[in-house]
């Protein structure tokens, strides 16, 4: 990193792994995080609760808000966060390093050097191994990075701070439309809330009285249980269909658009992350805006989501297209639902490695309406995904500009004054 400003080691700014646990922990409720969990500058999933003596052996490192957390194993997938707030008695993985700002408003500086295209570099250059090639903690500490003054970092932080706070706030808009979208569902074709309403005389409050006439008013027993009069039980077979499309590694663009199980965050419709095909060694599968992607690996990892844009992505990844067009909503809903994960995790294969078949999820079975129904259903949530889909790429953009801006500022290409 070229850089107009001093230089030193992080470890002149930082500590790193300062607090571990204890026998003292004994009996204690945690939240564990491990490095399946992160992303970069991400929570893929949320640290999970569990108690300390049934906790895994790694489960060490204690951490408090401000930490930056980095994967020592194969840095170069960036598995690194900032705590932004931390639970009583977090802990995480021996996995990580934990840097800890030695003075506090440093934080934000450091998390954006440690998240830098430079400091990665470096560290991939560090790793050692070939199965689980990684970096020490001496390592880490010895990286050169660039070191401002206090003011400068300063207030190169509060810029980094204001960005990551309106990234954080596109995260909770994708989670409020996530859960709109699901509610939606949920009312329609799983509570069945409308046939209720039209059974005892009541209006709903997701159809008005027009399209309550879309809903039967009663119930029929069937093999999945009770579904709605006229509702046939059929299998998702019957309104999808798996791409196969494969990609040879020789037929690769280096700027396709890669998208890959570490891409891939836990129990959201939203794929907010990506790579590039440029370092891709072995043939990929083709997938197009709006078809779906269900991760087949370890399905209770709950890793499933839409297509934002074309591109490729993991054979680990099944690609599931909906038949008719207006099935394709009612259909990211099924196969994204914890119900609908819980039962496929059931019928994996494997004991280190659980997979899931698309002959598993085509047997699935659902009760679906006539096409009418399903068409008021794909018209009812199409602004939602939409909305969904432009609040994607506002985010990429916003994380794109954040990268390219501090990049800038860190090696003094953007000049700012000390007062």
């Amino acid at each position: 990193m070229n850089t107009r400003y001093p230089t030193g080691s992080l470890g002149d700014i930082a500590d790193i792994n300062p607090q571990q646990s204890s026998k003292k922990w004994r009996g204690r409720s945690i939240h564990y995080i491990d490095i399946s969990s992160v992303g970069t500058g991400k929570f893929l999933s949320e640290p999970e609760k569990m108690l300390y003596d049934e906790a895994p052996s790694r489960a060490r490192r204690v951490v408090k808000e401000g930490d930056i957390l980095i994967s020592t194993v194969r840095p170069n997938r960036k598995s690194i966060i900032r705590l932004e707030s931390v639970s009583e008695n977090t802990l995480v993985s021996t996995g990580f390093a934990v840097i800890r700002p030695k003075i506090p408003s440093d934080s934000h500086y450091i998390f954006s050097v440690c998240i830098s295209e430079d400091f990665t570099k470096k560290l991939s250059k560090l790793m050692n191994g070939a199965a689980y090639p990684s970096v020490s903690v001496e390592d880490i500490l010895d990286v050169e990075i660039p070191i401002p003054e206090l003011n400068i970092r300063r207030r190169i932080a509060k810029i980094a701070e204001n960005m990551d706070y309106y990234i954080s706030l596109l995260r909770q808009r994708a989670t409020l439309i996530e859960g709109r979208i699901s509610g939606i569902y949920q009312s329609l074709f799983v509570r069945f809330e409308p046939v209720k309403c039209n059974l005892i005389g009541e209006k709903s409050i997701y159809v008005g009285k027009k399209n309550a006439e879309l809903f039967p008013s009663s119930f029929v027993d069937s093999e999945i249980g009770e579904i709605p009069t006229g509702w046939q039980v059929t299998k998702i077979g019957e309104i999808a269909s798996e791409r196969k499309e494969n990609i040879d590694v020789n037929e690769m663009k280096p700027e396709m658009v890669y998208i890959g199980l570490e891409h891939m965050p836990r129990n959201s419709m939203s794929i907010t992350d990506w790579g590039c095909a440029v370092e891709l060694a072995s043939g990929k599968r083709k997938f197009s805006t709006g078809e779906i992607l269900f991760g087949k690996l370890r399905p209770n990892l709950h890793k499933v989501g839409f297509c934002p844009i074309n591109g490729i992505c993991s054979t680990d990844i099944i690609v599931i297209n909906s038949i008719d067009e207006n099935d394709r909503n009612l259909l990211l809903c099924i196969v994204s639902s914890g119900k609908f994960v819980k039962e496929m995790t059931s019928l994996s294969s494997g004991t280190r490695m659980p997979r899931v078949k698309w002959d598993d999820i085509k047997d699935y079975k659902i009760a679906i309406p006539d096409k009418q129904l399903r068409a008021y259903f794909q018209q009812k949530t199409d602004p939602y995904v939409e909305l969904l889909q432009s609040n994607i790429f506002e985010l990429m953009h916003i994380e794109e500009m954040r990268k390219t801006m501090l990049h800038r500022l860190l090696i003094g290409k953007l000049t700012l004054s000390a007062n």
